[in-house]
């Protein structure tokens, strides 16, 4: 008798933890963004860039060896600009999924 009450609650708990599961939080809705910053014509690495996400409050700097990371960002459409001294700024649109997402800029050198 002890033993089917237990399973009882068991299954009950189990039922209610499923029925009533909380929405997912609004960070699992979201997606990483990291890149890395190159010159088109060489694909060397391109340091001290500013990469701005548009229409939010984010920008990173590239490292010595082109990369940089947003962490997370919403999904969907976005602006990039860019920003490195000796190269004409230059603005993409990237689609971002859910997850991660890794993206390569190519910027063009001044003529």
């Amino acid at each position: 008798m002890l033993h089917s009450f237990v399973s009882f609650i068991i299954v009950m708990t189990f039922a209610a933890m499923t029925t009533f599961a909380p929405e997912p939080a609004a960070d699992d809705h979201k997606a990483t963004l990291s890149g890395v910053v190159v010159e088109a014509a060489t694909d060397a690495p391109v340091a001290d860039a500013t990469v701005i996400l548009r229409g939010s409050d984010k920008s990173v700097e590239t490292g010595s060896d082109g990369t940089f990371d947003f962490g997370k960002v919403r999904t969907g459409e976005h602006q990039i600009r860019v920003l490195a001294e000796g190269y004409p700024e230059h603005s993409e649109t990237v689609q971002i999924s859910p997850g991660d997402n890794e993206i390569t800029i190519e910027l063009e050198t001044v003529r």
